[in-house]
């Protein structure tokens, strides 16, 4: 990487398999507006020169090994929009520079070991800003907005991994959010109502301590997460009726009772579904034979009893299922992950006895049943690495 090519002004080397450090020589690329090395395997400190380039707009540096302090100089290009610096190895405090970027939109500084006081409070201040990701960091404390104070109503905000302990209070003002993570923070009791009313498309509470029923998410809900909590009682049935729901995950609760009938239909839409390690029982509703779009599914760990629907195509189940393993499940075109343990198959397994058998599995259990003969080679001749 030479650092006389002063009159570029784009750099993209993304997605290689660059080594090394990153050369203070960057740093005379004054015309550079963007400068794009993600994914690479770059190692060392961010160098102070890249506070030379004055006129960058787009930084990203995220999924490499950058480690050491981000420099104050990181600031100078005060016409900074994008500034990418997740998934390295990353320490110390933020520089105050950061918080002066007054042209910045996005921030992302999610899987890194930064510590120090997180402020918040004052990148909200900063007029454009729309994404902020802090997740997954070792931070002493964020400092968040006033509940009532007047900062910018941002779009998506990442706050895994920071001992949260509760909802922040702030969220309840910000009425353009659509992406909102808050999982690993040890939230307890009950998810606010207000929170529960916001147009979100993206939702993650997983791996808190939340308690009560399942709490319903707003209509327009696209991706919600809900796992490794400790909710309970049925599935209720009015979750149907969220008809932009795309992925539903409410594993390892204490969910009990059976699927309610509607929830045939509500897989023509739900392309990935997670029940796993709760208590439900019951037969398992016949899913959507038209339209149905799941592409994943993981219905293992509870109670369900009986024979498995033929309607069940693109999923997997590792519960009480007493059935020998249908001929049709060989051909699904959809089908790349089957894990049938552990159930109460039975039977001899016998290979498909066409050439379109499994064209896409890729991954396949069959451990802790009841089956018999041999499993040659024939049965997954079609599968593919």
């Amino acid at each position: 990487m030479q650092g006389n090519l002063i009159r570029l002004d784009e750099l993209y080397i993304s997605s290689n398999q660059l080594v090394g450090e990153i050369p203070y020589s960057l740093g005379n690329l004054t015309n550079l507006t963007t400068l794009d090395l993600d994914g690479n395997r770059l190692s060392g400190e961010i160098p102070s020169t890249i506070g030379n380039l004055i006129g960058l707009e787009l930084l990203y540096l995220r999924f490499n090994k950058l480690a050491g302090k981000i420099p104050s100089s990181i600031g100078n290009p005060t016409g900074l929009t994008y500034l990418d610096l997740s998934s390295n190895e990353l320490t110390g405090p933020l520089p105050h520079s950061i918080y002066q970027l007054q042209k910045l939109y996005s921030l992302d500084l999610r899987s890194n070991y930064l510590t120090g006081v997180a402020r918040l409070d004052l990148l909200l201040e900063l007029e454009g800003i729309m994404d902020v990701g802090l997740s997954s960091n070792a931070f002493s404390s964020i400092i968040f907005p006033e509940p009532n104070a007047s900062v910018t109503q941002v779009e998506s905000l990442y706050l895994d991994s920071l001992d949260l302990k509760e909802v922040p209070g702030f969220l309840q003002q910000q009425n353009m959010l659509d992406t909102l993570t808050l999982s690993k923070n040890n939230i307890s009791g009950r998810i606010p109502q207000w929170l529960l009313e916001k147009t979100l498309d993206y939702l993650d509470l997983s791996f808190n301590n939340i308690q009560g029923t399942l709490p319903m998410p707003p209509s327009t809900i696209c991706f919600y997460r809900i796992s490794n909590n400790r909710l309970s009682g049925e599935f209720p049935s009015s979750i149907c009726e969220l008809q932009n729901m795309l992925v539903l995950d409410l594993a390892d609760n204490n969910f009990t009772g059976e699927l309610p009938p509607c929830f045939g239909n509500f897989s023509s839409h739900l392309y990935a579904l997670s029940l796993r390690g709760n208590n439900f029982a019951g037969k398992i509703t016949e899913f959507n034979r038209e339209g149905c779009q799941l592409s994943v599914v993981d219905l293992s760990a509870n109670s369900f009893e009986g024979t498995l629907p033929r309607s069940i195509t693109n999923c997997d189940g590792k519960n009480k299922i007493i059935d020998t393993i249908p001929s049709w499940f060989g051909w699904l075109p959809g089908l790349r992950v089957l894990m049938l343990h552990p159930n109460m198959f039975h039977g001899v397994l016998k290979a498909c006895g066409n050439d379109s058998c499994f064209p896409n599995l890729k991954v396949i259990t069959l451990s802790k049943n009841n089956l018999q003969g041999r499993l040659t080679a024939d049965y997954f001749k079609n599968c593919r690495q």
